[in-house]
């Protein structure tokens, strides 16, 4: 770390970032135990991140729905992991997926409905959030999932 702060080409990248910067936060993040993170089973295509803000209180109940949810998406898709938060804003849970494409995405999610189990899943967890978001990420050139 202190070799950082020595280096005058990171000190002029902190110096420009920080012009663009409205505001940042930052999260602790603990894996769940039955959802263990992995590498993707394929490198490339797209990976989505989900994040859930939970209402206070309900993090093990959404877990208990989830143990038995996963089971239904894993028929299609390997997650590539999930983690929850310890520090920095809390009852914050991330899970990521990847697909090959946007139409695959969509393809699985909809296979994921005629499992039994799914949509009750669904039913179960939905009441316990506060917020949700879906985002698309594209790997870097320089990423180890490209």
């Amino acid at each position: 770390m202190d070799r950082l702060r020595r280096d005058p080409l990171y000190q002029k990248f902190l110096k420009e970032l920080r012009t663009m910067l409205v505001s940042r936060d930052n999260q602790i993040c603990l894996e769940f135990a039955f959802w263990k993170s992995r590498p993707p089973v394929a490198l490339g295509g797209i990976y989505e991140m989900r994040t859930y803000v939970l209402k206070p209180g309900n993090l093990l109940e959404w877990e208990t729905n989830w143990r038995k949810g996963l089971e239904c998406r894993q028929q299609f898709c390997e997650p590539v992991g999930a983690w929850f938060s310890q520090l920095g804003k809390l009852n914050y849970v991330h899970h990521m997926w990847n697909y090959p494409d946007l139409e695959t995405r969509k393809k699985t999610r909809e296979q994921a409905w005629k499992v039994d189990g799914w949509a009750e899943t669904v039913y179960n967890t939905v009441r316990l959030i506060e917020h949700m978001e879906a985002n698309i990420l594209l790997p870097m050139e320089f990423s180890s999932l490209k």
